[in-house]
């Protein structure tokens, strides 16, 4: 077992792969009053087996796990005063655990949850039932029609752009023996990884864990790696088109949404220190301080504080998203589009750059304040392959306004866009462009 220690921080950290391979990383708090758990599978939509890409089948297997022939797990999660929720996306399905005490035996409950892929016929026809109603609720939800549409205009069929949880004629033809295939193939300890914070002691947490695997995974089958040639065959993400939609739904203002396809083709190489500065760079071209997001805002074509614009990186897409509430779409759309182009002044202003780095500090050191935070920045570390989430902190004290300079002109020279502009009804014909 590892252990690092930040004096900075004053905060240590334990990494270990376990026997089973299951990867471990565990943030200690004393006296913190709650402990959260994530156990995060590679199993998500871009995976594929046999030919399936896992577009609804890995929504449906993380919903089949909590239906256990004996009932409902969640409820004995909650008897023992623990709450335990899940999420599916595009590269792996999370698991996340809160509990108050009783850690270890809420660690070996989420471990049955996960690795015990047990349910039933019954189970599979319910389930089929309820995300059915969650994908009508996701269609009458205006932010993700808009979200989900200005991917499709940007990336077409590519699975970037897929629903998760599909549409209901392919949620009619997933079976039992794919979803069975699907858990057996990825849902293995050495396919997943474990983050823990909270008030524990490591030692004894290591040696629960590794004790609660072998009492829940009886097959031996589920030790050791799996065959990752999928990697291979997804398509690459580089081939991004540019195109728009304008769709009308019941809202009170009307809401633009623009995908920067192709970031990660666009930034070479992940890792801590330019996902940092293009972060960083992103605040001072268009954060809420901007002359940009100010010039938007006097104008009146930003309402209140909508505007956002967000970056999502997996290890094979990255996308950058504006999404504002306007009263002229058309104009907001093509006045953002210029301020990317112009941005480079706000990001070569010095001062600029040494407002937006302290602001940027204080929010990465508040984050390790809460285990519900310490959990999410060990799983950003681990996704950059950084050996600890302190090196995030180490990264932001050292970086160069030229490292943010050169990571924002990588990260506009391969964008183009892909539009969904959603109007209130009857205030447009809606029409594919």
């Amino acid at each position: 077992m590892q252990r690092q220690y930040s004096e900075k921080l004053n905060e240590e950290i334990f990494t270990v792969t376990l026997a089973s391979g299951l990867s471990l990383w565990m943030m200690p708090k004393k006296e913190a009053k709650q402990t959260v758990a994530q156990l995060s599978v590679a199993s998500g939509v871009m995976h594929k087996l046999g030919g399936q890409y896992g577009v609804g089948v890995a929504h449906m297997v993380e919903h089949l796990l909590f239906e256990k022939p004996e009932g409902d797990i969640a409820q004995r999660f909650a008897e023992m005063g623990g709450d335990v929720n899940a999420s599916t996306g595009l590269e792996s399905t999370e698991y996340v655990l809160t509990c108050g005490e009783e850690v270890e035996r809420h660690i070996g409950l989420l471990f049955e949850l996960v690795f015990d892929g047990r349910w039933t016929e019954y189970s599979l026809e319910g389930e089929r039932a309820i995300i059915a109603s969650e994908i009508s609720l996701y269609w009458d939800d205006p932010d993700w029609v808009g979200y989900y549409s200005s991917l499709s205009c940007a990336y077409g069929n590519h699975p970037v752009a897929w629903e998760i949880a599909g549409d209901y004629s392919l949620l009619e033809t997933i079976d039992m023996g794919l979803l069975k295939s699907w858990h057996k193939t990825f849902y293995r300890p050495s396919n997943a990884t474990l983050f823990v914070s909270g008030d524990f002691e490591a030692r004894s947490l290591l040696e629960a864990c590794e004790t609660a695997l072998i009492e829940c995974v009886s097959s031996s089958s589920y030790f050791g790696g799996i065959d990752l040639g999928y990697l291979s065959e997804w398509p690459p993400c580089h081939q991004a088109q540019m195109g728009s939609v304008r769709l009308e739904l019941p809202i009170r203002n009307a809401q633009v949404f623009i995908t920067f396809p192709d970031l990660l083709t666009a930034m070479q190489k992940r890792d801590v220190r330019r996902e940092l500065a293009f972060e960083l760079s992103l605040d001072i071209a268009l954060g809420p301080t901007s002359d940009a997001y100010v010039a938007l805002y006097e104008e009146g074509l930003v309402a209140g504080d909508s505007f956002a614009a967000d970056v999502f990186m997996e290890s094979t897409c990255g996308y950058l998203i504006i999404t504002a509430e306007t009263s002229d779409p058309e104009t907001l759309t093509c006045e953002t589009i210029r301020a990317l182009s112009n941005s480079l002044a706000g990001v070569e202003s010095g001062e600029d750059f040494e407002r937006a780095k302290k602001k940027m500090y204080g929010q990465l050191v508040r984050s390790f304040e809460t285990p519900e935070a310490c959990v999410s920045i060990m799983d950003a570390a681990r996704q950059l392959g950084a050996p600890s989430p302190f090196d995030y902190v180490e990264a932001l004290q050292t970086l160069t306004q030229v490292e943010v300079l050169e990571r924002w002109k990588e990260g506009l020279g391969h964008l183009c866009g892909g539009v969904a502009h959603i109007f209130p009804l009857g205030s447009h014909n809606g029409e594919q462009q």
